[in-house]
């Protein structure tokens, strides 16, 4: 003997509209509890499933849940803040690596001036030491020469010539 109760209709894939429509022509006084779920790539608005399952007996007054796909706007904000906020964490890396060029190129600048300075130093040190040495060595050797009473003087304070500039 077959049942007279209403069957549940498949409304899947329909709009919530359409669907309720459809349930309320087949079963008398359906109570319908909406879920939103995220499907992915289902349109915004559709049923993606329902209970019980189409071809089922229902009664009247029945429970009956539908789920209906929501925009994924919060999957894609998420994913969109986390982008801007992967992007502003790499612009920091960036910034802080420029910032540590710049500071390197300036001690490196600021090296090879003092670098340049002091070998400019040394050089003209070492040059006046041998000018020196030498101006020594020709008055040394014409010594003979000198009018009386002069004294070898290189450098203020100094009464005669050190053996090591001979």
């Amino acid at each position: 003997m077959e049942s007279n109760a209403p069957r549940m209709p498949s409304v899947i894939g329909m709009n919530l509209a359409q669907a309720q429509a459809v349930i309320s022509t087949a079963i008398a006084d359906p109570q319908v509890t909406i879920q939103h779920r995220d499907p992915g790539k289902v349109p915004p608005g559709m049923v993606i499933g329902q209970r019980p399952l189409a071809g089922n007996e229902v009664a009247s007054g029945s429970h009956i849940e539908l789920m209906i796909s929501t925009e994924p706007v919060r999957q894609e904000r998420e994913g969109e803040e986390r982008v801007a906020a992967a992007s502003r964490r790499v612009q920091v890396e960036i910034n802080a690596f420029r910032d540590a060029r710049k500071t390197l190129e300036a001690a490196c600048t600021a090296a090879e001036e003092v670098a340049e300075a002091v070998l400019a130093e040394a050089t003209g040190a070492w040059r006046s030491a041998i000018n020196r040495r030498v101006v020594i060595r020709c008055l040394l050797r014409h010594r003979p020469s000198w009018p009386a009473g002069w004294q070898l003087r290189c450098w203020p304070g100094a009464e005669r010539v050190p053996p090591a500039l001979i």
